[in-house]
């Protein structure tokens, strides 16, 4: 029993110091929130006076403000208000919106008033220095009028004197006068009779004109004919002999053919040789005759061979006739990116054909082409930037051929008539070679067995 009564006290006493423990803990706790409390409530009293001080200063330089600005110090801003509008509309309407306020408008009307002072200023010593000047001008005005009235003495003795001199020189010039004009009349007499010689001349050579042009209409219109060109061939295939590679042609010394001249291959069905397919190239290599050479094909095709009675067609050869050509743009004649030009002229010259115009190698352009002229050979169009010089001689020449009603064909369908066919070359050196042009040739010796020699 009494056991029993120790643990009921040992649990009590556990208890009431529990008790004690939170209750003094809550005491802490208390104690630490009113002391917050208070510290706030101090801080806002603190900002409270802060505030009223900032209210009581605000307040005294509104009211300063006021009384600078020339209103009352306890005016109500109604009051103050409607005086401002009433000070912009009379003192600052000119103003602009942002600068209508009263420290511009002081600072404008003092800028105005030191300007006005200084033009006052300077106006005032404008007056004194113009009064100064007056003075002097009217003693120098009394001496010009002295010296005035002196010189027109003078003036009128030597009017009399010029006057004699005047009437004297007068009928000298009536004297001459006469005598010019019977100069004259025997000068218009002239001029009349060499006019109407000259009016005959000029009839004359207006006849002569209206048939130059007249000639000049024709030829014209006959270049502008479109489809067909109605090229008739210059001779025919007269035999072939295909197992040497030529052929005999009705062409020869007597119609001033030459070696070398190179012709196209057209079929016997053919009637306009300008437009007509072309099936082979020849070039002549012996006369044989008055009207017979031998030529050597340069390029023909076995599924269409050459017969007898086949047409021959060259641009730059006529019987009887020389073409006269032109050259423009950047010539090439094999390809290689080089330009040609020297060796088409020669083409041209060696083909009995005559160059009336040509581009330079600077690109310039020499020679005028003139009704004469057959074709206007293009060539590659020069597009890089450094070929400013050709492409302006090839705008000028295709202009001028166009109003000459000069044909222009390319430079391609001009070695084509003529079956004119660049050497073949193993490789093209230079701007225009590739890769591909250089192919490996094939070995001639067999390949080497690793097992040695069998």
């Amino acid at each position: 029993m009494a056991a029993r009564n120790d643990q009921t006290l040992q649990i009590a006493l556990i208890i009431t110091v529990g008790t004690a423990v939170v209750l003094t803990g809550f005491l802490v706790y208390v104690n630490r929130l009113r002391a917050d409390h208070l510290q706030a409530e101090t801080a806002l009293r603190n900002e409270k006076r802060e505030e009223e001080g900032n209210a009581r200063r605000y307040q005294e330089e509104n009211e300063n403000y006021r009384t600078m600005m020339g209103f009352g110090q306890f005016d109500s801003l109604e009051d103050v208000q409607k005086q401002y509008e009433e000070d912009q509309q009379a003192l600052m309407g000119t103003f602009e919106p942002a600068d209508r306020v009263y420290r511009t408008a002081v600072e404008r009307l003092v800028s105005e008033i030191n300007r006005s002072t200084k033009q006052e200023d300077q106006a005032k010593q404008r007056e004194a220095e113009l009064k100064k000047r007056l003075l002097a001008t009217e003693a120098e005005k009394d001496s010009q009028i002295k010296q005035f009235q002196e010189t027109v003495k003078k003036v009128e003795a030597d009017a009399a004197r010029e006057r004699r001199k005047f009437n004297e020189a007068r009928a000298a010039l009536k004297e001459k006068e006469k005598k010019a004009i019977d100069a004259l009349n025997r000068q218009r007499a002239a001029h009349e009779e060499e006019l109407g010689q000259l009016n005959g001349q000029i009839s004359e050579l207006d006849s002569q004109l209206v048939k130059i042009v007249r000639s000049r209409d024709k030829l014209l219109e006959e270049r502008k004919r479109g489809e067909p060109s109605f090229e008739v061939s210059d001779g025919r295939i007269a035999w072939v002999n295909q197992a040497n590679g030529t052929v005999w042609i009705n062409l020869g010394g007597a119609d001033a053919l030459r070696r070398q001249v190179t012709f196209s291959v057209y079929e016997q069905s053919a009637s306009d040789a300008g437009k007509a397919e072309k099936k082979a190239a020849i070039e002549v290599i012996r006369m044989l005759g008055d009207h017979m050479a031998e030529a050597r094909i340069t390029s023909d095709d076995a599924r269409n061979p050459i017969l007898p009675g086949d047409w021959i067609y060259s641009p730059l050869w006529h019987r009887g006739k020389q073409i006269h050509f032109a050259l423009t743009g950047v010539i090439d004649l094999d390809g290689d990116s080089r330009p040609d030009l020297q060796q088409a002229k020669d083409l041209i010259a060696l083909n009995g054909g005559a160059l009336d115009a040509s581009v330079k190698d600077d690109g310039g352009w020499e020679g005028e082409m003139t009704v004469e002229t057959r074709y206007l050979v293009l060539g590659e169009f020069p597009n890089k930037p450094s070929q400013s010089e050709f492409r302006d001689s090839w705008s000028k020449m295709s202009a001028d051929a166009k109003d000459l009603g000069v044909e222009t064909i390319t430079l391609q369908e001009f070695l084509n008539q003529m079956g004119y066919k660049p050497l073949d070359r193993t490789v093209v050196l230079g701007e225009g070679s590739q890769s591909k042009d250089f192919v490996p040739k094939p070995s001639q010796f067999r390949p080497r067995s690793p097992y040695g020699v069998r």
